[in-house]
């Protein structure tokens, strides 16, 4: 493919090797400016954090696991007042998913099913407790939202901030001028 893209003549002409050399290569993996907020995000920094409220109609569990996670959400910018739905269904999802388990916990992995055909006989099955598969597809669904709120673990650090490359040239660029010899020349 040709620079610029897939017309001829299209997008930005490469630089010849004189430019490239003073200029640097154009490129878009340009390193951002540190943050120090973790997710590598310019604006994170300037980004004010106005604490939000659960909803008051709330359950008591719902309002403890938004004020255990709001903070985190607010701080990668993904809970504003727009979301706030999103971010409550979350909590929702949060506190169901706690309570399936415990239910399961309680109950046990499994149960025995007891059935009694045509003749009579008695047949006993050993069966899954039917929330655990429920509880599986409701984890999956609550990753995935916290995955769109920043506050799930992607299974690997995020990148350290990293400080820009010294310019080894930086004491070039500016333009050295002895005043004293511009004096003696006029």
């Amino acid at each position: 493919m040709a620079p610029g893209g897939f017309r001829v003549g299209a997008g930005a002409k490469p630089k010849s090797a004189k430019t490239s050399f003073v200029h640097g290569k154009r490129s878009s993996k340009r390193i951002r400016p540190s943050t120090n907020d973790g997710n590598g995000s310019p604006s994170a920094a300037s980004r004010p954090v106005v604490p939000l409220a659960p909803a008051p109609d709330m359950r008591v569990e719902e309002q403890h696991v938004w004020r255990e996670l709001a903070p985190h959400a607010q701080r990668a910018g993904t809970l504003t007042e727009q979301t706030a739905a999103s971010f409550r269904r979350l909590c929702v999802a949060v506190v169901r998913l706690s309570r399936w388990q415990a239910q399961v916990d309680h109950d046990g992995d499994t149960y025995l099913k007891i059935t009694i055909d045509g003749a009579g006989s008695e047949h006993r099955e050993v069966k899954a407790h039917p929330l655990i598969a429920r509880a599986q597809a409701l984890e999956r669904d609550v990753r995935a939202m916290s995955k769109d709120f920043l506050i799930c673990p992607f299974g690997k650090p995020l990148a350290p901030d990293v400080e820009p490359p010294r310019d080894p040239f930086d004491e070039f660029d500016e333009p050295v001028v002895d005043v004293t010899y511009l004096k003696s020349v006029q």
